[in-house]
């Protein structure tokens, strides 16, 4: 998975360098073919109506999928790769966990806050030490990864976990470097790094990436659901890495409801629940479903799922398996 010149770099290097400068880069980390195969893995970005398995959500102009080690292999492999631990017990010591993790695609209009990720409070930020890795699964020229260079070991003047556009500019002009570069590339860095992702519009162009972070503090990590089929054993280091027995409290990454979504796809999903409607007899309109003989459907008069017997309607045509109407 990993390219051979990569693989060769030595973890003191790459944590030395991560000590100095709050990151360490690459431009050809793993192979385009392991990048081409995850991607398959991980499927097409789309919201999923009452799908019973791993799905994308949208969140406005950004598509995620968290529980990236319950979909693909290749990322449950690059993520307890010996490569990627050893790095981070270079930088955060023998014990750490992994917190966050997603696969997302980020389309035009997508807007991030400089911020840092060494907080638990939106607004501040404490004394946490881990560290964020992202892999680059298309070529990325815009909306770019934007980091200040050696934030990670100045305050800033504040322990504010956001800046604004303007005081960036003001304060850090000339060490804002953008990580342009191919799929296949990486980038490690401190979470007290200040950093975004460059805003673009005007384009149509997605970017999609790999992401996961690890932090010694072992409480604040998201759920994981792990595919079993993707192991046959773990060690006692990627049992912890990965909370095996433990707890965490940070709920999944995005959190997202029908109100997430922006206008397109919520249209799509309009479109797809309205030809199945007409396809069953039920039309929606202003004044809510409608059967075929038009007699209006209310709210208090579908049951919750009560069985398999089909809702017919007064002209007796199928309304549908999994809803009946409730009998006085």
């Amino acid at each position: 998975m990993f390219a051979k010149e990569f693989a060769g770099i030595s973890t003191s290097t790459i944590v030395d360098e991560i000590g100095r400068k709050g990151y360490f880069k690459h431009t050809a980390a793993i192979d385009h073919s392991a990048v081409d195969a995850m991607v398959h893995e991980f499927g097409p970005n789309r919201v999923a109506v009452n799908h019973h398995g791993i799905s994308p959500v949208c969140f406005g102009r950004t598509w995620y999928l968290n529980q990236v080690l319950a979909q693909s292999k290749l990322a449950f492999d690059l993520i307890t790769s010996d490569k990627v631990l050893d790095i981070g017990e270079g930088v955060l010591g023998e014990e750490f966990r992994l917190t966050t993790k997603r696969y997302y695609t980020t389309r035009e209009g997508a807007r991030m806050a400089w911020h840092r990720d060494n907080k638990d409070d939106p607004e501040r930020t404490s004394p946490l030490n881990g560290l964020i890795f992202i892999f680059y699964l298309t070529d990325v020229t815009e909306g770019a990864f934007q980091f200040v260079e050696g934030s990670h070991l100045f305050d800033a003047g504040t322990d504010k976990a956001n800046f604004s556009d303007e005081y960036i500019a003001e304060k850090f002009a000339d060490k804002i470097i953008t990580y342009t570069a191919p799929r296949g590339a990486f980038i490690v860095y401190d979470i007290r790094t200040i950093h975004r992702a460059k805003p673009f519009s005007g384009i149509d162009y997605e970017r999609s990436s790999l992401f996961f972070g690890m932090m010694s503090e072992p409480t604040l990590s998201e759920p994981v659901l792990i595919n079993t089929s993707f192991f046959d054993s773990l060690d006692d280091r990627r049992k912890y890495y990965l909370g095996f027995g433990k707890r965490e409290i940070a709920p999944a990454f995005p959190t997202t409801s029908v109100k997430t979504m922006d206008d397109q796809n919520t249209a799509k999903v309009l479109q797809e629940v309205s030809d199945y409607g007409r396809s069953i007899g039920i039309h929606l309109n202003k004044d809510g479903p409608r059967i075929e003989d038009n007699e209006f459907v209310a709210e208090s008069d579908l049951a919750t799922i009560s069985g398999p017997r089909p809702l017919q309607n007064n002209s007796g045509g199928r309304i549908s398996s999994l809803f009946r109407r409730k009998h006085p």
